[in-house]
């Protein structure tokens, strides 16, 4: 094999350098030195063709494929008749080299007659035996990499939903969570302040200020579904240093609360029943 590529690269390179020459040879240039502006390919015949290319600086390396055979178990047998045998009933393909992967790569184990082990050999060639591993070595790294892309699509993810998350209830106008900076008071009532222009009508509560956590943000922004002609609309919730507020729609008329506490309002039955039936609805609401 050394020999036929050698010859052919020969032949090959001499051709390239009479065509280079105008038809003649130029005594002031090498036999290699077509090598020094690519690679030279020898075409032995329509199914092989040899590949060169210049590897370091005086040295040049055929790139090819090697097919490793070893006789066929069937083919050591007395009663049969080598010479009528086809290739593939003589010889069983047990290793291959495949360009650009410089490594011996398994194909088959040779099954020497009788359960013999054979002579000790070295299954790399002339290659060193770490090499065996390049193949493993490459499906590692590129699964590396399929690990790193999928984890880094996954936090690019993550964190877009996380944005989106944070303006549905930082940003925007009709925010969920409100802080002092968002809000100006004014003296149209105790508890009353303005957002934006409009007065909104604030509910301290006496629970303690803590981080939200997406179920309570998910809870609250149920509650602005919540729409009933007895109900003021509900805002968002107002946080401060040491308190926890609920922000509604501000209506001069005062809360239910207020009306209720009034003596000189008469409430129908009428009025009461649809309050009731409101009432229950709200408990109700986050259940549905």
């Amino acid at each position: 094999l050394a020999a036929a590529a050698a010859a052919g690269l020969a032949m090959r390179l001499t051709q390239l350098n009479v065509q280079a020459g105008g038809g003649k040879l130029d005594p002031t240039k090498g036999l290699f030195a077509p090598m020094s502006s690519g690679d030279v390919y020898v075409p032995i015949n329509p199914e092989i063709t040899f590949h060169f290319e210049n590897y370091g600086t005086n040295e040049i390396r055929g790139l090819y494929d090697m097919f490793i055979f070893s006789l066929h178990l069937e083919a050591s047998s007395a009663q049969l008749n080598v010479s009528q045998m086809t290739f593939e009933e003589t010889f069983l393909l047990t290793d291959v080299i495949l360009w650009p992967l410089v490594a011996v790569q398994r194909r088959a184990k040779k099954v020497w007659p009788e359960g013999s082990k054979g002579p000790n050999h070295n299954p790399c060639l002339i290659y060193d035996c770490e090499m065996t591993g390049t193949t493993q070595a490459i499906a590692l790294i590129l699964l590396g990499g399929f690990i790193i892309v999928g984890v880094t699509n996954l936090a690019r993810v993550t964190y877009g939903r996380h944005l989106q998350q944070q303006k549905k209830v930082l940003g925007g106008n009709a925010k969920l969570i409100l802080y002092s900076d968002d809000i100006s008071y004014v003296k149209v009532a105790k508890q009353a302040s303005s957002q934006q222009g409009e007065q909104i009508h604030i509910k301290r509560l006496a629970l303690p200020n803590k981080p939200l956590k997406s179920n309570m943000i998910d809870w609250l922004r149920t509650l602005r579904d919540v729409r009933s002609e007895n109900v003021n609309v509900f805002i968002g919730c107002l946080l401060d240093a040491d308190s926890f507020n609920v922000v509604f729609e501000y209506c001069s008329r005062g809360s239910v609360q207020d009306i209720i506490a009034k003596k000189s309002i008469n409430l129908d039955w009428e009025f009461k029943l649809s309050l009731l039936t409101d009432l229950i609805q709200v408990r109700i609401y986050p259940a549905v």
